[in-house]
Protein backbone atom coordinates (compact mmCIF):
# COMPACT_ATOMS: atom_id res chain seq x y z
CA UNK A 1 0.00 0.00 0.00
CA UNK A 2 2.89 2.61 1.18
CA UNK A 3 4.82 1.67 -2.93
CA UNK A 4 1.41 2.31 -4.34
CA UNK A 5 0.68 6.05 -1.66
CA UNK A 6 4.21 7.04 -2.57
CA UNK A 7 3.48 7.70 -6.13
CA UNK A 8 4.10 11.59 -7.23
CA UNK A 9 1.24 12.00 -9.30
CA UNK A 10 -1.24 10.87 -6.10
CA UNK A 11 1.00 13.10 -3.57
CA UNK A 12 0.59 16.22 -5.73
CA UNK A 13 -3.17 16.67 -4.56
CA UNK A 14 -1.39 16.78 -0.76
CA UNK A 15 -0.94 20.61 -1.69
CA UNK A 16 -4.11 20.71 -4.16
CA UNK A 17 -7.68 19.01 -3.96
CA UNK A 18 -8.46 19.31 -0.17
CA UNK A 19 -10.90 16.26 -0.27
CA UNK A 20 -7.90 14.07 -1.57
CA UNK A 21 -5.76 15.55 0.02
CA UNK A 22 -7.38 14.09 3.75
CA UNK A 23 -7.94 10.89 1.93
CA UNK A 24 -4.20 10.22 1.35
CA UNK A 25 -3.25 11.79 4.35
CA UNK A 26 -5.91 8.90 6.08
CA UNK A 27 -4.18 6.42 4.12
CA UNK A 28 -0.96 7.34 5.55
CA UNK A 29 -1.62 7.91 8.90
CA UNK A 30 -3.09 4.07 8.83
CA UNK A 31 0.01 2.37 7.51
CA UNK A 32 2.09 4.46 10.60
CA UNK A 33 -0.22 3.10 12.85
CA UNK A 34 0.22 -1.22 11.94
CA UNK A 35 2.25 -3.07 13.65
CA UNK A 36 5.50 -1.40 14.04
CA UNK A 37 7.91 -4.32 13.64
CA UNK A 38 6.08 -5.48 10.41
CA UNK A 39 6.28 -1.74 9.21
CA UNK A 40 10.05 -1.74 9.80
CA UNK A 41 10.36 -4.44 7.56
CA UNK A 42 8.52 -3.13 4.87
CA UNK A 43 9.75 0.50 4.96
CA UNK A 44 13.24 -0.85 3.97
CA UNK A 45 11.81 -2.95 1.08
CA UNK A 46 9.80 0.18 -0.24
CA UNK A 47 12.55 2.11 0.03
CA UNK A 48 15.36 -0.10 -1.68
CA UNK A 49 12.30 -0.07 -4.13
CA UNK A 50 11.39 3.87 -4.42
CA UNK A 51 15.05 5.43 -3.89
CA UNK A 52 18.09 2.98 -4.06
CA UNK A 53 17.21 1.13 -7.36
CA UNK A 54 15.17 4.12 -8.93
CA UNK A 55 16.26 4.44 -12.61
CA UNK A 56 18.04 7.98 -13.31
CA UNK A 57 16.81 9.34 -10.18
CA UNK A 58 12.65 8.94 -10.77
CA UNK A 59 11.60 10.41 -7.26
CA UNK A 60 11.09 13.65 -6.19
CA UNK A 61 11.87 15.18 -2.66
CA UNK A 62 7.91 15.04 -1.71
CA UNK A 63 7.96 11.22 -2.18
CA UNK A 64 11.30 11.05 0.05
CA UNK A 65 9.49 13.90 3.01
CA UNK A 66 6.27 11.30 2.85
CA UNK A 67 8.42 8.54 3.52
CA UNK A 68 10.04 9.85 6.53
CA UNK A 69 6.80 11.68 7.33
CA UNK A 70 5.58 8.09 8.04
CA UNK A 71 8.68 6.82 10.26
CA UNK A 72 8.15 9.92 12.25
CA UNK A 73 4.29 9.70 12.97
CA UNK A 74 4.82 5.95 13.93
CA UNK A 75 7.76 7.01 16.38
CA UNK A 76 5.13 9.87 17.61
CA UNK A 77 2.45 6.81 17.97
CA UNK A 78 4.87 5.00 20.57
CA UNK A 79 3.15 6.00 24.13
CA UNK A 80 4.71 3.74 26.43
CA UNK A 81 7.90 2.89 27.10
CA UNK A 82 7.72 -0.25 26.26
CA UNK A 83 7.27 0.00 22.44
CA UNK A 84 10.22 2.12 21.86
CA UNK A 85 12.37 -0.47 23.92
CA UNK A 86 10.85 -2.94 21.66
CA UNK A 87 11.26 -1.33 18.30
CA UNK A 88 13.88 1.33 18.48
CA UNK A 89 16.71 -1.02 17.53
CA UNK A 90 15.01 -2.32 14.28
CA UNK A 91 14.23 1.32 13.64
CA UNK A 92 18.06 2.31 14.25
CA UNK A 93 18.89 -0.66 11.80
CA UNK A 94 16.63 1.07 9.25
CA UNK A 95 18.26 4.45 9.74
CA UNK A 96 21.37 3.09 9.30
CA UNK A 97 20.79 1.09 6.22
CA UNK A 98 19.18 4.44 4.45
CA UNK A 99 22.12 6.74 6.15
CA UNK A 100 23.70 4.65 3.15
CA UNK A 101 21.52 6.43 0.37
CA UNK A 102 24.38 8.42 -1.27
CA UNK A 103 26.80 5.44 -1.76
CA UNK A 104 24.04 2.91 -2.74
CA UNK A 105 22.15 5.92 -5.39
CA UNK A 106 26.38 6.45 -6.41
CA UNK A 107 26.85 2.71 -7.05
CA UNK A 108 24.33 2.67 -9.22
CA UNK A 109 24.30 5.73 -10.96
CA UNK A 110 26.60 7.92 -12.69
CA UNK A 111 29.15 10.51 -11.57
CA UNK A 112 27.26 12.89 -13.78
CA UNK A 113 23.62 12.50 -12.08
CA UNK A 114 22.49 15.37 -11.29
CA UNK A 115 19.60 14.49 -8.33
CA UNK A 116 22.28 12.27 -6.41
CA UNK A 117 25.03 15.28 -6.70
CA UNK A 118 22.61 18.62 -6.48
CA UNK A 119 19.87 17.14 -4.18
CA UNK A 120 21.63 14.98 -2.15
CA UNK A 121 22.03 17.23 1.15
CA UNK A 122 18.46 18.31 0.80
CA UNK A 123 17.54 14.24 0.94
CA UNK A 124 19.73 13.59 3.78
CA UNK A 125 18.31 16.82 5.98
CA UNK A 126 15.28 15.05 5.84
CA UNK A 127 16.26 11.96 6.47
CA UNK A 128 18.71 13.24 9.42
CA UNK A 129 15.93 14.99 11.04
CA UNK A 130 13.73 12.24 11.29
CA UNK A 131 16.64 10.06 12.48
CA UNK A 132 16.51 13.30 15.46
CA UNK A 133 13.20 12.60 16.19
CA UNK A 134 14.01 8.52 17.41
CA UNK A 135 16.41 10.57 19.99
CA UNK A 136 13.87 12.08 21.99
CA UNK A 137 12.56 9.12 22.31
CA UNK A 138 15.34 7.30 23.98
CA UNK A 139 17.20 7.37 27.04
CA UNK A 140 21.30 8.75 27.14
CA UNK A 141 22.27 5.47 27.92
CA UNK A 142 20.30 4.41 24.85
CA UNK A 143 21.52 7.70 22.24
CA UNK A 144 25.01 7.10 23.52
CA UNK A 145 24.70 2.99 22.48
CA UNK A 146 23.58 4.28 19.31
CA UNK A 147 26.23 6.87 18.68
CA UNK A 148 28.79 4.56 19.82
CA UNK A 149 27.83 2.14 17.02
CA UNK A 150 27.24 4.64 14.53
CA UNK A 151 31.12 5.44 15.11
CA UNK A 152 32.05 1.98 14.55
CA UNK A 153 29.80 1.85 11.53
CA UNK A 154 31.87 4.47 9.74
CA UNK A 155 34.82 3.11 10.59
CA UNK A 156 33.78 -0.32 8.58
CA UNK A 157 36.02 1.23 6.00
CA UNK A 158 39.60 2.23 5.32
CA UNK A 159 40.00 6.24 6.71
CA UNK A 160 41.33 7.28 3.69
CA UNK A 161 38.46 5.91 1.59
CA UNK A 162 35.28 7.97 -0.15
CA UNK A 163 32.98 5.68 1.54
CA UNK A 164 34.67 6.68 4.89
CA UNK A 165 34.03 10.14 4.35
CA UNK A 166 30.74 9.87 3.08
CA UNK A 167 29.82 8.14 6.89
CA UNK A 168 32.07 10.72 8.47
CA UNK A 169 29.85 13.47 7.06
CA UNK A 170 26.42 12.07 7.76
CA UNK A 171 27.12 11.18 11.61
CA UNK A 172 28.57 14.46 12.03
CA UNK A 173 25.73 16.51 10.42
CA UNK A 174 23.30 14.27 12.54
CA UNK A 175 25.64 15.31 15.53
CA UNK A 176 25.04 18.93 14.30
CA UNK A 177 21.65 18.56 13.72
CA UNK A 178 20.73 16.76 17.41
CA UNK A 179 22.87 19.87 18.94
CA UNK A 180 21.16 22.33 17.24
CA UNK A 181 17.86 20.80 18.50
CA UNK A 182 18.43 19.93 21.84
CA UNK A 183 21.49 21.90 22.58
CA UNK A 184 23.06 20.75 26.19
CA UNK A 185 21.42 17.93 26.94
CA UNK A 186 23.10 16.49 23.79
CA UNK A 187 26.55 18.06 24.74
CA UNK A 188 28.12 14.58 26.22
CA UNK A 189 26.88 12.46 23.71
CA UNK A 190 28.43 14.83 21.16
CA UNK A 191 31.95 14.68 22.73
CA UNK A 192 31.92 10.73 22.85
CA UNK A 193 32.19 11.79 18.91
CA UNK A 194 35.05 14.10 19.44
CA UNK A 195 38.20 11.33 19.15
CA UNK A 196 36.40 10.26 15.18
CA UNK A 197 36.50 14.19 15.03
CA UNK A 198 39.81 14.48 15.79
CA UNK A 199 41.03 11.23 14.10
CA UNK A 200 39.13 12.72 10.69
CA UNK A 201 40.71 16.39 10.80
CA UNK A 202 44.16 14.34 10.80
CA UNK A 203 43.78 11.96 8.05
CA UNK A 204 42.39 15.14 5.75
CA UNK A 205 45.74 16.60 6.58
CA UNK A 206 47.97 14.08 6.18
CA UNK A 207 46.27 13.22 2.94
CA UNK A 208 46.32 16.75 1.88
CA UNK A 209 49.90 16.88 2.94
CA UNK A 210 50.92 14.16 0.62
CA UNK A 211 49.48 14.87 -2.42
CA UNK A 212 51.37 18.41 -2.12
CA UNK A 213 54.44 17.28 -1.43
CA UNK A 214 54.49 14.74 -4.72
CA UNK A 215 55.50 15.57 -8.07
CA UNK A 216 51.90 16.57 -9.90
CA UNK A 217 53.53 14.10 -12.90
CA UNK A 218 53.34 11.20 -11.00
CA UNK A 219 49.62 9.95 -10.99
CA UNK A 220 49.80 6.65 -8.79
CA UNK A 221 46.96 4.79 -8.03
CA UNK A 222 45.57 4.21 -4.39
CA UNK A 223 42.53 2.01 -3.24
CA UNK A 224 39.48 3.13 -2.05
CA UNK A 225 37.24 1.15 0.74
CA UNK A 226 35.98 -1.61 -1.46
CA UNK A 227 39.26 -2.31 -3.14
CA UNK A 228 39.14 -0.48 -6.17
CA UNK A 229 41.46 1.45 -8.13
CA UNK A 230 41.59 5.45 -8.19
CA UNK A 231 43.48 8.04 -9.59
CA UNK A 232 45.79 9.77 -7.05
CA UNK A 233 44.59 12.99 -5.33
CA UNK A 234 40.32 13.61 -4.60
CA UNK A 235 37.63 14.13 -6.94
CA UNK A 236 35.82 17.28 -7.14
CA UNK A 237 32.94 15.24 -5.49
CA UNK A 238 35.16 13.65 -2.99
CA UNK A 239 36.34 17.42 -2.15
CA UNK A 240 33.36 18.77 -1.56
CA UNK A 241 32.61 15.69 0.99
CA UNK A 242 35.94 16.32 2.88
CA UNK A 243 34.99 20.00 2.96
CA UNK A 244 31.45 19.94 4.22
CA UNK A 245 32.44 16.48 6.92
CA UNK A 246 35.03 19.13 7.90
CA UNK A 247 32.57 21.91 8.47
CA UNK A 248 30.13 20.00 10.10
CA UNK A 249 33.01 18.76 12.54
CA UNK A 250 33.99 22.07 13.20
CA UNK A 251 30.38 22.76 14.28
CA UNK A 252 29.85 19.85 16.42
CA UNK A 253 33.10 20.91 18.02
CA UNK A 254 31.64 24.79 18.25
CA UNK A 255 28.00 23.92 19.33
CA UNK A 256 29.20 21.23 21.75
CA UNK A 257 31.93 24.04 23.74
CA UNK A 258 29.09 26.78 23.43
CA UNK A 259 26.04 25.05 24.80
CA UNK A 260 28.16 22.89 27.15
CA UNK A 261 30.18 25.99 28.85
CA UNK A 262 26.65 27.15 30.08
CA UNK A 263 26.47 24.34 32.40
CA UNK A 264 28.53 26.20 35.31
CA UNK A 265 27.73 23.34 37.70
CA UNK A 266 30.18 20.79 35.80
CA UNK A 267 33.36 20.64 34.02
CA UNK A 268 32.72 20.51 30.22
CA UNK A 269 35.94 19.13 29.05
CA UNK A 270 39.10 17.99 31.01
CA UNK A 271 42.61 19.54 30.30
CA UNK A 272 43.79 16.79 27.90
CA UNK A 273 41.05 17.12 26.12
CA UNK A 274 41.20 20.72 25.71
CA UNK A 275 45.36 20.09 24.50
CA UNK A 276 44.15 17.50 21.85
CA UNK A 277 42.02 19.75 20.52
CA UNK A 278 44.29 23.11 20.44
CA UNK A 279 46.73 21.60 17.61
CA UNK A 280 44.07 20.12 15.10
CA UNK A 281 41.68 23.25 15.62
CA UNK A 282 44.73 25.35 14.54
CA UNK A 283 45.85 23.17 12.10
CA UNK A 284 42.89 23.39 10.36
CA UNK A 285 43.50 27.25 9.46
CA UNK A 286 46.36 26.11 7.61
CA UNK A 287 45.58 22.71 6.13
CA UNK A 288 42.15 24.35 5.80
CA UNK A 289 42.97 25.96 2.54
CA UNK A 290 44.12 23.37 0.38
CA UNK A 291 40.38 22.20 -0.62
CA UNK A 292 38.91 25.49 -1.24
CA UNK A 293 39.20 28.92 -3.20
CA UNK A 294 39.49 32.06 -1.68
CA UNK A 295 36.07 32.97 -1.03
CA UNK A 296 35.37 29.33 0.82
CA UNK A 297 38.67 29.68 2.84
CA UNK A 298 37.74 33.09 4.29
CA UNK A 299 34.06 32.27 4.79
CA UNK A 300 35.48 28.57 6.70
CA UNK A 301 37.71 30.39 8.99
CA UNK A 302 35.16 33.60 9.93
CA UNK A 303 32.42 31.21 10.12
CA UNK A 304 33.79 28.00 11.17
CA UNK A 305 37.10 27.90 12.83
CA UNK A 306 37.51 31.10 14.67
CA UNK A 307 33.85 31.27 16.75
CA UNK A 308 35.47 27.09 17.76
CA UNK A 309 38.37 28.25 19.05
CA UNK A 310 36.46 31.43 20.75
CA UNK A 311 34.52 28.43 22.57
CA UNK A 312 37.14 26.30 23.01
CA UNK A 313 38.87 28.98 24.91
CA UNK A 314 35.61 29.98 26.84
CA UNK A 315 35.46 26.27 28.27
CA UNK A 316 38.29 26.46 30.46
CA UNK A 317 39.77 29.11 32.89
CA UNK A 318 43.00 27.88 32.63
CA UNK A 319 45.78 30.95 31.89
CA UNK A 320 48.27 27.85 31.15
CA UNK A 321 45.89 26.99 28.39
CA UNK A 322 44.86 30.02 27.34
CA UNK A 323 48.19 30.41 26.73
CA UNK A 324 49.34 27.24 25.09
CA UNK A 325 46.35 28.28 22.33
CA UNK A 326 47.59 31.66 21.84
CA UNK A 327 50.90 30.56 21.31
CA UNK A 328 49.79 27.49 18.48
CA UNK A 329 48.01 30.78 16.26
CA UNK A 330 50.74 33.25 17.02
CA UNK A 331 52.89 30.36 14.90
CA UNK A 332 50.79 31.15 11.88
CA UNK A 333 50.76 34.89 12.43
CA UNK A 334 54.09 34.94 10.47
CA UNK A 335 52.82 31.78 7.25
CA UNK A 336 54.08 32.80 4.11
CA UNK A 337 50.56 32.72 2.55
CA UNK A 338 48.94 35.95 3.42
CA UNK A 339 45.04 34.55 3.73
CA UNK A 340 46.56 31.88 6.60
CA UNK A 341 48.10 35.19 8.56
CA UNK A 342 44.46 36.93 7.94
CA UNK A 343 42.57 33.72 9.54
CA UNK A 344 45.24 33.72 12.54
CA UNK A 345 44.40 37.65 13.10
CA UNK A 346 40.84 36.93 12.83
CA UNK A 347 41.02 33.77 15.79
CA UNK A 348 43.20 36.84 18.00
CA UNK A 349 40.21 39.17 16.87
CA UNK A 350 37.83 36.46 18.17
CA UNK A 351 39.69 35.73 21.36
CA UNK A 352 40.49 39.27 22.58
CA UNK A 353 36.90 40.15 21.83
CA UNK A 354 34.96 37.44 23.02
CA UNK A 355 37.18 36.82 25.99
CA UNK A 356 38.13 40.32 26.98
CA UNK A 357 40.12 41.31 29.94
CA UNK A 358 40.50 37.60 30.90
CA UNK A 359 42.63 37.35 27.11
CA UNK A 360 45.21 40.06 28.21
CA UNK A 361 46.89 37.45 30.07
CA UNK A 362 48.04 36.66 26.75
CA UNK A 363 48.84 39.88 25.32
CA UNK A 364 52.81 39.92 26.53
CA UNK A 365 53.42 37.07 24.26
CA UNK A 366 51.08 38.63 21.77
CA UNK A 367 52.51 42.33 21.41
CA UNK A 368 55.82 41.88 19.48
CA UNK A 369 53.57 39.74 16.59
CA UNK A 370 51.19 42.63 16.12
CA UNK A 371 53.83 45.15 15.31
CA UNK A 372 54.81 42.94 13.18
CA UNK A 373 51.71 42.33 11.40
CA UNK A 374 51.32 45.82 11.28
CA UNK A 375 54.03 46.29 8.64
CA UNK A 376 52.74 43.22 6.43
CA UNK A 377 52.57 43.57 2.70
CA UNK A 378 48.84 42.29 2.41
CA UNK A 379 46.60 45.05 3.06
CA UNK A 380 43.99 42.25 4.66
CA UNK A 381 46.11 41.12 6.87
CA UNK A 382 46.85 44.91 8.12
CA UNK A 383 43.79 45.50 7.98
CA UNK A 384 42.23 42.79 10.50
CA UNK A 385 45.50 43.86 12.62
CA UNK A 386 44.34 47.32 12.99
CA UNK A 387 40.84 46.12 14.09
CA UNK A 388 42.77 44.02 17.02
CA UNK A 389 44.68 46.60 17.93
CA UNK A 390 41.95 49.09 18.06
CA UNK A 391 40.03 46.67 20.10
CA UNK A 392 42.85 45.54 22.22
CA UNK A 393 42.88 49.51 23.08
CA UNK A 394 39.89 49.23 24.22
CA UNK A 395 40.60 47.21 26.65
CA UNK A 396 43.52 48.41 28.08
CA UNK A 397 42.34 52.06 27.85
CA UNK A 398 46.15 52.92 26.49
CA UNK A 399 47.44 53.09 23.07
CA UNK A 400 49.66 50.13 21.69
CA UNK A 401 52.67 52.36 21.60
CA UNK A 402 52.87 53.13 24.78
CA UNK A 403 51.98 49.18 25.44
CA UNK A 404 55.35 48.30 23.03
Amino acid sequence: ILQCVLREKLLRYLSSTKSMALYVQNILRYIASTNSSKLIVALKTVFTSLFVNSKNGAFSLRMFETFFNVIGQMVAGWTSRSETVEHHKALFELFKYCMDFRLMRGAGAGADDDNRVEHVQKFEFVMLDCFSCLVLKLTDAETTDIVEKLIFWVQEYEVHSARYSVRGLLLFRFLYHCLSKFKAPFCKIAIFCYGLAINCLQSERDVLTSLSSSPPHKKQKTRDGQGRATKSGPSKEEKMVLVQRANYIIQTIQLTLKYGSSRESEQLIEKSTFLMLVPVLVDQIKHGMALRDELMYTAYFEKYLSPTIVCLANATKDVNLWNALNSHILKLCGDKHALIRSAAVDALLGLFSFMAHSWLNCLPQTLHIIHELLQDNDDDVVQRTKLLVERIENLTSSKLNNLL
